[in-house]
């Protein structure tokens, strides 16, 4: 059971990069146009280009967070949501100060801690994936 849920794990984390990876390639090449169509200037693109690295961060949380829920270790989640809300608030005022387009930074900033802190705690759990589940709805 061990191996089957950490492969189902590595397959769905491979998937969301992969996709949400694709999309903002798509997004960062066929943007310049949509911007410039609508009168947007080059804080659009920058905002646009660090957003969407910001996304792909976003999925790698978001797929830790089906593990995590599928395991039940909700409450950890919540935490690290919470915390990364807070970063995305706290610094986006501290950064808007100095001009709205760096609030992105903000959002980049609490994705990479999102995405690294959720998937530190998957690898570890990953270990006893079979026992968690098992304990979990047996």
């Amino acid at each position: 059971v061990d191996l089957f849920l950490r492969h189902n794990y590595k397959q769905l984390i491979i998937a969301s990069i992969i996709t949400s990876g694709a999309s903002a390639a798509i997004l960062n090449v066929l943007g310049p146009s949509i911007i410039a169509h609508l009168g947007g200037g080059q804080v659009s693109l920058h905002i646009l280009t660090y957003a969407s690295i910001a996304n792909i961060l976003m999925s790698v949380f978001l797929a830790n967070s089906i593990f995590m829920i599928f395991l039940g270790r909700v409450k950890l989640l919540a935490v690290m949501a919470i915390i990364s809300a807070a970063i995305v608030v706290v610094g986006g005022l501290f950064l808007g100060r100095s001009g709205f387009e760096n609030i992105v930074f903000a959002y980049l900033a609490s994705t990479i801690i999102a995405a690294a802190s959720s998937t530190a705690y998957m690898l570890k759990i990953l270990d006893k994936a079979g026992s968690r589940l098992f304990a979990r709805y047996i």
